[in-house]
């Protein structure tokens, strides 16, 4: 089983999203999106190339997949040939502008 690590932009972009849902009074989406990313961490684990694929670069992945049922997608890091550590490297809303992946 993978060991699943939460980069530094992911946390940023959490708390950025959390604050976000606090002002709107979205407390039952802040519970939902905490689970969701424990519930996600636990099936990349378990999976860890479940997500899209978005680049490639020596056998390192840049992946993207859904959070969970809240409309959130996360970045993930992953080489199959590596250490078996999976990095959640961003957090976006799914009507976000995202950046261009960069390379692994």
């Amino acid at each position: 089983m993978a060991r699943v690590e939460l980069g530094e932009a992911f946390l940023s972009d959490a708390q950025r999203q959390i604050e976000h849902l606090v002002t709107a009074e979205e407390w039952s989406r802040v519970d939902r999106l905490a689970e969701d990313i424990v519930g996600l961490s636990g099936r990349l684990a378990q999976f860890p190339e479940l997500g899209r694929e978005l680049t490639r670069e020596s056998g390192r992945t840049l992946r993207r997949i859904a959070v969970g049922r809240l409309p959130y997608l996360v970045w993930y890091r992953f080489d199959p040939r590596g250490d078996g550590v999976i990095r959640m490297s961003r957090l976006f809303h799914t009507h976000q502008r995202t950046p261009s992946p960069p390379s692994p």
